[in-house]
């Protein structure tokens, strides 16, 4: 039906490696639907054992588990490669996934990430049936922020400094996407409470 890929037009933080692709995929299939990315030109293998994430942006409709795999230079059966599975929704989302979640079939140790050649992403149709696939993912990119202080906002880590204070203060958190936020902050005077907004 229609497979687009076109330069993924995003900025980055110091602390990612882009991988700057846009996917968009419409098509039918009983089985699987795949697309992936080289990491380097040529297929050459890059380092990220300093990286902890890998961060993008998907939707799914007609078929929601997404398989992604991390392919190594190093391991030559392709069932052995490192991979992991996430249900994707039909709305764009950005998602963050630790890279301590890929495991391997029939390797027992954590994934060494010295030589990953490319990242995979598979949409795969478990029910045996032809189904109807339309799926993008954009903004791809690994990034070296622990998945722990990336969720730090849905875990209700807000910081308010200094404290006590005076009225004057800062508010500290993170968010995992960019987007308008109203924070609703409650000061206390001794036992008279105002409201900022």
């Amino acid at each position: 039906k229609q497979f687009n890929t076109s330069n993924g037009n995003f900025s980055n933080d110091a602390n990612e490696y882009p991988l700057f692709r846009k996917v968009s995929i419409q098509a039918s299939t009983k089985n699987y639907l795949t697309a992936y990315k080289l990491v380097k030109g040529g297929g050459l293998e890059r380092n990220f054992n300093d990286y902890k994430s890998i961060k993008f942006k998907a939707a799914a409709l007609g078929i929601s588990n997404l398989k992604i795999t991390i392919v190594k230079k190093g391991i030559t059966e392709w069932s052995n490669q490192y991979s992991y599975t996430t249900a994707v929704t039909g709305s764009e989302t950005d998602y963050v996934i630790s890279l301590s979640k890929f495991v391997s079939k029939s390797i027992l140790t954590p994934i060494d990430l010295s030589d990953v050649t490319a990242i995979n992403f598979s949409w795969e149709n478990k029910n045996g049936n032809t189904l109807n696939l339309s799926a993008t993912i954009d903004k791809l990119r690994f990034s070296k922020d622990d998945l722990g202080y990336v969720t730090s906002l849905s875990d209700k880590e807000i910081t308010i400094y200094p404290n006590p204070n005076q009225g004057k203060f800062k508010v500290g958190f993170i968010l995992n996407a960019t987007t308008k936020i109203q924070n609703n902050i409650t000061l206390y005077f001794a036992l008279t409470a105002s409201r900022v907004v």
